[in-house]
């Protein structure tokens, strides 16, 4: 029996491309080793109708511009910011040489580097899949600005509407490696092609959130003004948050965006690995539910006395996560 799953490679704007592809309910994943690894396009077909999940770049030199801007960033070995770039660890000082406008380090150093692939096709059990792989030692200007050589592994994996999301950290260094992962996946909000977000609510289940300076969280945490875990109205909302004390169902953390107009669901979950949630609203019809396993300078936070999540990994230690994104009608 033929398997409905599919792995192709194509090419645009230049680059090429993967596309994972589920012939059956006719759903495709779109995959650009070449800027971060990045899944810039996720589409679903609901009857007669074509529906883009993943908020996608313009062109894929304009995602190469801006690497954190579109389609699923993958955020390693930190998430968030690091003020100036500049950290200490082991009794010896860091200075990251990629810096925002604001003069900052900002989500790692993966995400705008180009990946190799190692493996790709169809599985019975997995759907459509694709494996891509990032080592730092490939990288010679990443050699002093990190405490230790690192190889992370990321899966993609397609079946009917769920992609799966796979990652495997490993300190293939000789000193210890501070880590965080997350990833910083762009919802279409709404779903459908309209010009605001009545009708989509969102939930969020945590019970706390981070107080920010400049978008580092200061060590202090506050209560919510609303329950977002119940779901409220996105209209006319703008989020920047990071949000933690988190709620479990089945050993997982669920964000939830219902588009009421179109019917569906887009649903992000999390291993409870990861104990921070962070909310972003762009300046465009998207949200950004953000799965993270530590703070912004989280190295810095965590000698401070704060549980800032940090995972230190030991030379051939190596840490795994798992991230699904769920499309379901409602």
């Amino acid at each position: 029996m033929e398997l409905p799953y599919d792995v192709r490679r194509e090419e645009e704007d230049g680059y090429p491309v993967y596309v994972l592809e589920d012939r059956a309910v006719r759903s495709e994943a779109w995959v650009v080793p070449g800027i971060g690894l990045n899944l810039y396009r996720f589409s679903i077909e609901r009857g007669d109708e074509s529906i883009a999940v993943i908020d996608s770049p313009p062109t894929l030199e304009d995602l190469r511009r801006e690497p954190y801007h579109y389609g699923v960033p993958v955020l390693f070995p930190f998430p968030g910011r690091i003020p100036q770039g500049r950290f200490t660890f082991g009794g010896r000082a860091f200075a990251l040489a990629e810096l925002d406008e604001e003069g900052n380090a900002i989500h790692g150093l993966v995400a705008s580097r180009p990946w190799r692939v190692i493996a790709t096709g169809p599985s019975g059990e997995d759907g459509a899949v694709l494996v891509g792989r990032f080592e730092s030692p490939e990288f010679s200007v990443l050699a002093e600005q990190y405490p230790s050589a690192f190889r992370l592994d990321l899966t993609y994996r397609l079946r009917a509407w769920t992609l799966t999301i796979e990652a495997r950290a490993e300190n293939i260094g000789r000193d210890p490696l501070p880590i965080g992962f997350g990833l910083h996946p762009y919802l279409r909000a709404p779903l459908r092609e309209a010009l605001t977000a009545g009708g989509c609510v969102i939930e969020v289940p945590a019970t706390r959130r981070w107080e920010l300076a400049g978008g580092v969280p200061t060590g202090r945490l506050l209560p919510l003004d609303e329950d977002l875990a119940q779901g409220v109205s996105l209209e006319g909302r703008i989020f920047d948050d990071v949000y933690t004390g988190l709620l479990l169902t089945d050993g997982v953390s669920r964000c939830v965006m219902g588009d009421t107009r179109a019917r569906l669901a887009a649903v992000v979950e999390a291993d409870r690995q990861f104990g921070q949630w962070v909310v972003y609203t762009p300046p465009r019809p998207a949200i950004c539910f953000e799965p993270w396993t530590s703070l912004p300078n989280a190295v810095q936070l965590q000698q401070q006395g704060i549980d800032a999540g940090l995972i230190v990994l030991e030379p051939g230690g190596w840490r795994c996560w798992t991230v699904r994104l769920v499309i379901r009608n409602t």
